[in-house]
């Protein structure tokens, strides 16, 4: 975003060109641009893209600022008489940084599910002996018991899908 109130004096060339001097002909175009812009507009805003890495170190309260400006600028208000403490507390404090549990399990552990605000559901769908995938589900009114719940859920019916494979062995191989 470029707010025009005034425009700077066009850039001086540098009497000796170095390294560090900045390239002139970059800050002529930039001059030239705002001239161009400032008997039209009094802002400009740009797309995010041409605000890449050369703009990141925008603070907070560069951007509170500049919000301002634009409300007065477009409300055609005066200033809203907001201070500096004020405008500290407009900008967001940052929320202190939390771990993130992503959301693929690993195979063979089911999913859980939040239903509605009070009740989730797990699920588990293995493939028995005999090819069929059979869903079993359980329900709970907290995320910690579904997951007890359905850990047991799980144990049991590997259980049951081991002795369905120790019968099958058992039919096959007769002694």
């Amino acid at each position: 975003m470029l707010t025009v109130d005034e425009l700077e004096p066009r850039p001086e060339p540098p009497e000796e060109p170095s390294l560090f001097s900045g390239n002139y002909e970059e800050k002529l175009n930039a001059w030239n641009f705002r001239r161009l812009l400032a008997g039209q507009y009094d802002v400009v805003v740009t797309n995010p893209p041409y605000m890449a890495v050369s703009n990141t170190h925008i603070t907070d309260e560069m951007w509170t600022s500049a919000a301002l400006k634009i409300d007065r600028g477009i409300g055609k208000a005066a200033d809203t008489g907001m201070g500096e403490a004020t405008r500290q507390e407009a900008v967001p404090k940052r929320a202190p940084f939390q771990p993130h549990k992503g959301k693929r399990r690993k195979p063979g552990t089911g999913c859980i599910s939040r239903i509605n605000d009070h009740l989730w559901e797990g699920r588990f769908s293995p493939v028995w002996p005999d090819g069929v995938k059979r869903p079993r589900n359980i329900y709970a009114h907290d995320r910690e018991t579904c997951e007890q719940r359905l850990a047991e859920l799980i144990a049991q019916t590997k259980a049951e899908i081991a002795a369905e494979k120790a019968r099958r062995a058992g039919e096959r191989h007769p002694a």
